[in-house]
Formats: structure tokens, C-alpha cells, sequence
């Protein structure tokens, strides 16, 4: 299974490769706080568009989160490529792998399964958006 989040061209063009579980954005049918979960082998997946920032999730999440956990919460609407944990909850965004936003880096995520569990990767898709990626998650 594939998760996305984008716009109904990009879902149409997915789905005829996998099949696909999104919801929409802000710009779409909904305000783009809808939630969606799923699970990808043993990985609960919660599913947003809006979150907004891992440090202050929105009130939907927040309530869906108590309800039922999840171990990885995936949002976009920053356009900004995010990997972070905060009180035990992992969020990942993947980036945007449309046109170049702002200053942002042009990216795609995957979510695998590593030791010891479940790991994130952004790829970027051009030089510039790789760079600004080796920069932004640089571990010491």
C-alpha cells in the first residue's frame, strides 16, 4: 500500500501503480483537517493534511491520537520535509514533490521497516533540494 498526500491528478496517477489511502488538502473538497488511518504491516499510520507543527498538533489529531495511538502520524501542508518525535508520537512529513515552493527543498518521503522498527527517509529530487536535506537532518 502507498500513502499520499496530493491532489486528484497525482492520486489518479498513483493508483495506477498501488493502491492509495489520502486525504485532501486544504485547497481540495475539505478544510484539510480530515483524518485517515491506515495500517502498512504492523505500522498504524494516522493520515493529515493540516497538522500544524509536531509542538502544537491540531485538536483532531491530538483527540484521535488519545483515542487510538499511532506510530506515525504523516501531514503535509508546510511543504517543509519534517522527521521529529515529540512526547512519543513520530511526525513525518514527506516534503513536496511539486514545484519548488519558497525556499524549499523539492522532496519525497519513504517509510520502511529498519531494526528495531520503523524509519523515515527524505529523498530529494533535484541537487539543490539534496543538499538543503544533507543540511536540514545532519545527524552529529
Amino acid at each position: 500500500m502507498r500513502i499520499a498526500v496530493g491532489g486528484e491528478d497525482v492520486i489518479i496517477a498513483l493508483r495506477a501503480l498501488a493502491p492509495v489511502t489520502f486525504v485532501d488538502g486544504n485547497n481540495d473538497a475539505s478544510d484539510g483537517f480530515d483524518v485517515v488511518r491506515v495500517s502498512v504491516g504492523d505500522c498504524r499510520v494516522l493520515l493529515t493534511h493540516i497538522l500544524p507543527r509536531p509542538d502544537d498538533p491540531a485538536k483532531g489529531v491530538v483527540v484521535s491520537l488519545r483515542r487510538e495511538p499511532a506510530d506515525v502520524v504523516v501531514f503535509g501542508h508546510s511543504h517543509i520535509p519534517c522527521d521529529e518525535r515529540v512526547n512519543g508520537v513520530w511526525y513525518f512529513n514527506p516534503g513536496s514533490a511539486g514545484p519548488r515552493r519558497f525556499d524549499y527543498p523539492v522532496s519525497v518521503g519513504t517509510i520502511e521497516r529498519a531494526e528495531g522498527g520503523w524509519r523515515g527517509t527524505h529523498i530529494g529530487l533535484d541537487e539543490r533540494s539534496e543538499r538543503a536535506l544533507e543540511r536540514s537532518f545532519r545527524t552529529t
